[in-house]
């Protein structure tokens, strides 16, 4: 499959799934704080990366989280 580089193209044939639940961002020097099965989103940045994952598996984890988010869905 090759790389799709048309914008047009590429956002008509997204598919988004909406997932249920509470979600938080988290700040993590390492991989190695976190389960890594847990993780919805992750980016590398300069101060550590940062995270989201479920508002329980970063309790779990013990993670110092931002503010909570959940998707809605809107008819």
């Amino acid at each position: 499959m090759s790389a799709i580089s048309d914008l047009d193209t590429l956002v008509s044939t997204m598919d988004p799934q909406l997932k249920r639940g509470v979600f938080v961002f988290a700040t993590v020097a390492s991989l190695n704080e976190v389960e890594t099965d847990s993780v919805v989103a992750m980016v590398v940045e300069t101060e550590g990366i940062s995270v989201v994952m479920s508002e329980a598996d970063a309790a779990l984890t013990a993670l110092q989280s931002l503010q909570p988010a959940s998707q809605s869905a809107s008819h």
